[in-house]
């Protein structure tokens, strides 16, 4: 499960293992990959860096997923990009949800709501070949500025 600032509203939904082969299900929170070094003050804050997980996180999430049914939350404070996560049973982009939220529409007591504010690339290559000067020029994008789901009632 994830971290929580209130962890009885986690436990309100799940019942929390130690060992991901004792678990029905898996759920993991991370953001969007960010290179910024808050120490050196406003432009050390500013996002920076690649868009992609690293090897290494990728790796890590494939073993999970190979053990359990995984759903991944990415906060996506900035564009990431997500290919190489298609392992996960569910991906899910938020914009700092907090875990109840969350979890309500993780296990249907609420609909999705949002669109995606911008285009998620498929590549760092796809984000390196775009315009910076005109909007949504990704090529390809994996999703497109405007996506979101809704639950089929």
């Amino acid at each position: 499960m994830s971290r929580a600032s209130n962890t009885s509203e986690i436990d309100a939904f799940a019942t929390r293992v130690d060992n991901p082969e004792d678990a029905d299900v898996a759920h993991v929170r991370k953001a969007a990959p960010d290179c910024s070094d808050h120490a050196r003050g406003f432009l050390g804050s500013m996002h920076k860096g690649s868009l992609e997980f690293e090897d290494a996180e990728i790796t890590r999430l494939a073993e999970l997923t190979s053990i359990v049914s995984t759903v991944l939350d990415v906060y996506l404070a900035r564009p990431a990009v997500l290919t190489g996560l298609e392992s996960v049973a569910a991906l899910i982009g938020s914009f700092g949800t907090d875990d109840a939220p969350l979890l309500e529409v993780i296990f249907g007591d609420a609909e999705p709501e949002g669109r995606l504010p911008f285009d998620l690339p498929p590549t760092m290559a796809a984000v390196i070949a775009s315009r910076t000067d005109v909007p949504f020029y990704t090529q390809a994008p994996l999703f497109s500025f405007g996506f979101g789901l809704r639950y089929q009632r």
